[in-house]
C-alpha cells in the first residue's frame, strides 16, 4: 500500500505542475456545474440492461443519488443509496460500475470516488474519494477488460489501472466530453457536446481517432426543455453489438441512431416535459431514459421506456414509486 501511495504521489507531483492552469479552469467549471445540477442541466443518464427485462439505472433527484434495479419480475428496488452518480458502466464481467461525485461548496470542487458492484451484489471501492481531478474525473469513464479505467481531463482523454499514474491515452482536445462508451471490442465512443454541432469520436484501442457524426445537436429546437442554448447537450451513448450507435441529446429531445457506414437517423422523440438521456438496443427494441424537467416543478423522473415497432410502453417512473 505504501508504495502504491507513493507511485500516486509521485504522479500528483509530476502532473500537477503541467496542469495546474486546467485545474483552475476546472475549479470554474465544476463550480458552475454544481449549480447547473441545482438548476436542472445535469440528470443522470447511466442505463445497464442486465439480464431479461432487468434494468440497473442511477438516479440523482432521490435519496441523496439512488441506483436502481428494476425487473418484470420483482419490481422496482434500490441496489445503493447515498451516491451521487451521473453514469453507470457495465464491465466484462456484469461488473456494475459507478461514481459518487459529491460537491464540496467548503472546498468549490468535487470529491470523485469510483466503485463496482460484483455480479452478486458485493460493493468494491476502486479509486478512493480524491479531488486530483487528473487523477480521477468522476462522472463519464469506461473500464476494459484489465481494469483500465479511461476518463476525460483537460479535454483529453486519460487512462490508469487502479494502483498506477495516469497516462495519457489520446493526444486529442476534445470540446466538451458529456459521455462516454465502450464496446465489445474495446472501442471507445466520445459524445462531444461543442464539436461541430454535437458529434460522436470512435477510438480504437489503439488510439486511432475516426468521426462517425457531426450535427447531433438540433439546431434552434422549437420545444426545448430549457430555454438556454447551452443547455441544449449531448447526453448518454449505447452501443450495439452490431455497431449501432445511439445518441440521446435534450434541446430536440431526440435519440439519434448512428450505423455503420450510413447517415445519423432521428428514431425517438420524447414528448414534454421529458427528453432523453440514454438509450440502448437489443433485438430490435429500443430502451430510452427520460429524465423531465418543468419552470414550476422543477426535476423529475428518471423514467424507461421501451420503444418497439413503433409502439412506446412504460417501464418504470420513478415519478410513481412509493418509497
Amino acid at each position: 500500500m505504501d508504495r502504491n501511495r507513493d507511485l500516486l504521489n509521485v504522479g500528483t507531483n509530476a502532473l500537477t505542475s503541467r496542469y495546474q492552469a486546467a485545474l483552475r479552469n476546472l475549479v470554474v467549471t465544476i463550480t458552475l456545474g454544481a449549480s447547473l445540477v441545482e438548476g436542472s442541466a445535469h440528470p443522470s443518464f447511466g442505463l445497464i440492461k442486465t439480464g431479461e427485462q432487468t434494468f440497473v439505472f442511477c438516479d440523482v433527484l432521490h435519496n441523496a443519488g439512488t441506483i436502481w434495479q428494476f425487473s418484470e419480475r420483482n419490481g422496482l428496488s434500490k441496489l445503493l443509496v447515498d451516491e451521487h452518480c451521473h453514469f453507470l458502466f457495465q464491465g466484462a464481467d456484469n461488473s456494475i460500475w459507478g461514481t459518487d461525485h459529491e460537491y464540496l461548496p467548503e472546498k468549490a470542487t468535487n470529491e470523485n470516488t469510483l466503485w463496482k458492484l460484483s455480479p452478486e451484489g458485493e460493493k468494491q471501492i476502486v479509486i478512493p474519494p480524491t479531488t486530483e481531478s487528473h487523477l480521477f474525473s468522476g462522472v463519464n469513464f469506461t473500464v476494459d477488460r484489465t481494469g483500465r479505467i479511461y476518463y476525460p481531463f483537460d479535454r483529453r482523454i486519460y487512462h490508469r489501472l487502479p494502483n498506477q499514474v495516469p497516462t495519457l491515452f489520446l493526444d486529442h482536445q476534445f470540446g466538451r466530453i458529456m459521455s462516454m462508451q465502450m464496446d465489445h471490442n474495446e472501442n471507445l465512443y466520445v459524445a462531444d457536446t461543442y464539436e461541430s454541432g454535437g458529434s460522436l469520436f470512435k477510438i480504437s484501442p489503439e488510439g486511432v481517432l475516426e468521426c462517425l457524426a457531426t450535427d447531433l445537436k438540433e439546431k434552434n429546437p422549437t420545444n426545448p426543455p430549457f430555454p438556454e442554448d447551452h443547455f441544449n447537450l449531448l447526453f448518454g451513448i449505447g452501443v450495439s453489438p452490431n455497431g449501432n450507435a445511439f445518441v440521446a441529446s435534450s434541446g430536440g429531445r431526440k435519440v439519434t441512431k448512428i450505423a455503420p457506414g450510413k447517415s445519423p437517423t432521428t428514431v425517438f422523440r420524447s414528448k414534454s416535459p421529458w427528453y432523453p438521456v440514454a438509450a440502448l438496443e437489443e433485438n430490435g427494441i429500443l430502451y430510452v431514459m427520460e429524465a423531465g424537467y418543468q419552470s414550476k416543478k422543477g426535476n423529475f423522473g428518471p423514467r424507461l421506456l421501451k420503444v418497439d415497432q413503433g409502439k412506446t410502453n412504460l417501464i418504470v417512473s420513478i415519478e410513481t414509486h412509493t418509497e
